[in-house]
């Protein structure tokens, strides 16, 4: 009886890694050339707007502007006077893709948090664009890596929504905040009326899915509140979308004696 002696896993191993080194190229090279297809797009875009007539170049400018003030940013205008206010030494928590970077005033001191990755990978080219002096630091919103006591502004931008812990959070806001610092929001709270407050309710488990984590139907300024936060202002704002209203822009005033949160966590600084 002749016994088969079996096949050595080595050429198995050999294949497998020169499948997993193809798959990686292929994959370079995809994302090369999808992102060169996209420059090419954008340059072919701007040039036929620029040699375009005057009248369609005022056409497509209309355009434009509805879809950023309705679609890409309907706070654009909240965040412009929201920024203004920041003065000193600024934290911003919950950044993004930090919209707000451009609009603050250059001389003063700019740090973000944002507890996503992956978005602070994406927002290092905007700060080499607008704010090389800015920083970006990876962390999560309920445990800050700073000590009490460093900022004179604590700005948050649609922030508080996506907060996993919101009393954590402005936890952290008053500890980082200095004697007579402000905490500068910009939020959308639940709704008043009875149904419009339901279908926030029933809409925020998947819009929380598509939002990165958005929740329509929480109370803010009650929370804000009950931190310990004095709130001097609080005015309603104009635009946002239809379920994300209404939204507040305010400034409060943090606790006399802020309450830590002792965390330790790891962060990464951008």
């Amino acid at each position: 009886m002749i016994r088969k002696s079996p096949r050595p896993p080595v050429a198995r191993g050999r294949f497998v890694r020169l499948l997993a080194g193809m798959g990686f190229v292929f994959a370079a090279v995809g994302w090369l050339i999808v992102n060169e297809q996209r420059r090419r797009a954008r340059v072919a875009i701007r040039n036929a707007v620029l040699h375009a007539p005057p009248v369609a170049r005022a056409r497509l400018r209309r355009v434009w502007l509805w879809w950023k003030l309705r679609l890409a940013d309907p706070w654009g205008r909240c965040r412009a006077r929201l920024v203004a206010d920041a003065t000193g030494d600024v934290l911003e928590i919950g950044v993004g893709r930090w919209p707000n970077l451009k609009r603050y005033r250059s001389g003063d001191r700019l740090v973000g948090v944002d507890p996503n990755r992956r978005g602070v990978f994406l927002v290092r080219r905007r700060i080499r664009r607008f704010r090389p002096d800015a920083q970006i630091v990876y962390a999560p919103l309920e445990a800050l890596p700073f000590p009490a006591a460093s900022f004179d502004t604590v700005v948050s931008s649609l922030a508080l929504c996506t907060a996993r812990d919101q009393a954590a959070t402005l936890g952290e806001i008053a500890r980082v905040l200095r004697p007579g610092g402000r905490f500068l929001f910009l939020e959308h709270v639940r709704a008043r009326g009875p149904l419009a407050a339901w279908l926030q309710r029933a809409a925020t488990p998947l819009w929380s899915l598509l939002a990165d984590g958005c929740h329509l139907d929480r109370a803010t300024l009650a929370a804000i509140t009950q931190a310990g936060f004095s709130i001097e202002m609080a005015e309603p704002t104009v635009g946002g979308w239809w379920l994300a209203r209404p939204t507040y822009h305010g400034i409060a005033a943090p606790p006399l004696q802020p309450q830590s949160v002792p965390a330790t966590t790891t962060s990464e600084a951008v």
